[in-house]
């Protein structure tokens, strides 16, 4: 099997482990963290988000990749999934960064959320308990490997549609992916194809999102 696929089954497995889909508490308190830090990035990037063409790019980001990616499909059937994934794309690398990142962000944002309000036990976020417990939690690394993710996975679509080949592939896949339980996974990609084509310059609006996510998120850990 390869690599890329075995990387896929991992992501998988690991974000099915995590607390929020068998703990309701942890699911309400996790929401109010990622309430808080979805109003914390609309502000950051108010300039991109203030007109076109930035405003879709930054939309995408908060309101489909950061959100969480819906694999609901692939419970229960993850060896099909995985089966359909290996014949329909020859090119797995985009699956596989868009759930690492869904994973890695996941656990992060889980530990982030047990430091807030079962270790410092807060009644309400900022920056300041934020930064207390980023630096209790100890995720540094995984943090800010999850930013570089987004930027891997906005360069790999932008490369993708100026593939012909690779891209025309991938739009004849629509139907055989939902079919096999890859819908909302296709969902993601098609979406993120749409705004970057859109995009005159989607390489440098990518790396202004991740370099000020990079940049907000070192400061976090400081002391």
């Amino acid at each position: 099997m390869p690599r890329d696929l075995e990387l896929i089954r991992h992501s998988i497995t690991r974000y099915q482990a995590l607390r929020r889909f068998r703990d309701p508490l942890h699911l309400q308190q996790l929401n109010r963290l990622k309430q808080w830090q979805h109003e914390r990035m609309e502000q950051t990037h108010a300039p991109m988000l203030a007109q076109e063409p930035g405003r879709s790019l930054v939309r995408y980001f908060l309101d489909d990749i950061y959100r969480g990616i819906d694999l609901s499909e692939v419970i229960g059937s993850l060896e099909r999934a995985l089966k359909v994934a290996d014949k329909l794309f020859t090119d797995l690398s985009l699956i596989r960064m868009a759930l690492e990142f869904n994973t890695l962000n996941g656990e992060v944002d889980e530990a982030l959320t047990i430091a807030l309000f079962e270790t410092l036990q807060v009644s309400s976020i900022d920056t300041t308990t934020l930064a207390q417990a980023a630096r209790l939690a100890g995720c540094e690394q995984d943090h800010l490997r999850s930013i570089a993710l987004v930027g891997e996975f906005a360069e790999g679509l932008d490369t993708t549609v100026h593939n012909p080949m690779v891209y025309g592939a991938f739009k004849i896949a629509k139907l055989p992916a939902r079919l096999g339980g890859l819908g909302k996974l296709y969902q993601l990609l098609d979406k993120g194809f749409t705004v970057i084509r859109a995009l005159p310059d989607a390489e440098r609006q990518i790396k202004q999102i991740v370099n000020q996510e990079h940049a907000i998120h070192v400061r976090l850990y400081e002391d």
